[in-house]
């Protein structure tokens, strides 16, 4: 059996004001928002998504080795200047929020890294124009599904089935990414039988690289606790909630549970490719950095409550 490999990412978090300091072993610092601010464009605490791709990126030093790093849907820039940390040449973080730039730039001064070293770019995955292709792409998108026509956060809704901003990432991975990169995707699914959703789109668009799906919670949850969770914290948005419901479960059945994935894209390849679970976690990205809950309520709501805003 594989060895698990060490969380070597299990940080302090210290208070200071409205915002959160969280603190890792390796002596990386960034500041964050603390959560449930009435703020479209708020920055988000840092949790278990940027840690499983953190800690991959420290057992995975010499993959990064002097390797130009992505990192879209920045928000804090966690993932990108741990990314500096673990061995990168450079790192461009984008997000769309002009407020995420600004936390991102502070929190690589704070780390003592060179000006060369760092891009925060303002902008849009859909129309962004890289200088260049890049070898690594490390990336936590707004995943939270979300039904049409519910306000929801910037920084968390995902579309209707969650894979909004995963699509048009995946539609410019050849603009993006080099032939022999690779890039690592968390993901929040609706999974149909055995088939996470996202399954469609790679099938569609990835056709030329491998793609490794990793689940990554203890276990899966109902979509009907889901769907409970949103008619909870938004009852205003019955019938909206309603619709979204059953234009999920028309084509997809009533038996549609819940699941998080890393997605690990490969290098391209002359062959051709598709997608296949691979229930490595612990062995690929780290101990301790499994989704636990005490019940499918309990992460269904939690989900459902990244989109609300207390206002």
């Amino acid at each position: 059996m594989k060895t698990q490999r060490a969380n070597l990412v299990e940080r302090k978090v210290r208070e200071e004001g409205e915002h959160l300091l969280f603190e890792y072993p390796n002596g990386l610092r960034v500041k964050t928002e603390k959560p449930l601010r009435d703020d479209d464009l708020r920055i988000l605490p840092l949790g278990q998504p940027q840690a499983a791709l953190m800690n991959f990126m420290l057992h995975e030093s010499e993959l990064l080795e002097n390797k130009l790093v992505f990192e879209p849907f920045a928000g804090s820039g966690g993932i990108g200047l741990m990314a500096l940390k673990a061995g990168a040449r450079r790192v461009e973080l984008l997000d769309i929020n002009p407020k995420a730039t600004r936390f991102q730039a502070e929190s690589a001064r704070v780390n003592g890294f060179e000006p060369g070293q760092f891009e925060c770019i303002e902008g849009s995955i859909e129309t962004f124009l890289p200088g260049e292709p890049y070898d690594l792409i490390f990336v936590n998108p707004p995943f939270i599904p979300t039904p049409n026509g519910l306000r929801g956060t910037t920084t968390s809704k995902g579309g209707s089935d969650g894979n909004f901003f995963v699509d048009i990432m995946l539609s410019r991975l050849d603009e993006l990414l080099k032939p022999s990169g690779q890039a690592f995707v968390y993901l929040m699914q609706f999974v149909e039988g055995d088939r996470p959703l996202i399954s469609d789109s790679l099938e569609r668009i990835v056709t030329d690289r491998p793609v490794l799906l990793t689940p990554t919670q203890i276990e899966r949850v109902a979509f009907d606790e889901y769907y409970q969770a949103y008619l909870q914290l938004f009852p205003d948005d019955r019938e909206a909630i309603e619709s979204w419901r059953n234009d999920l479960v028309g084509p997809h059945g009533s038996e549609l549970s819940i699941e998080h994935y890393i997605a690990h894209l490969g290098p391209r390849s002359q062959e051709p490719c598709t997608w296949k679970i691979s229930d490595d976690l612990e062995q690929k990205y780290g101990e301790g950095l499994r989704i636990h809950f005490e019940s499918g309520r309990e992460l269904a709501f939690g989900r459902a409550f990244e989109n609300f805003r207390p206002g």
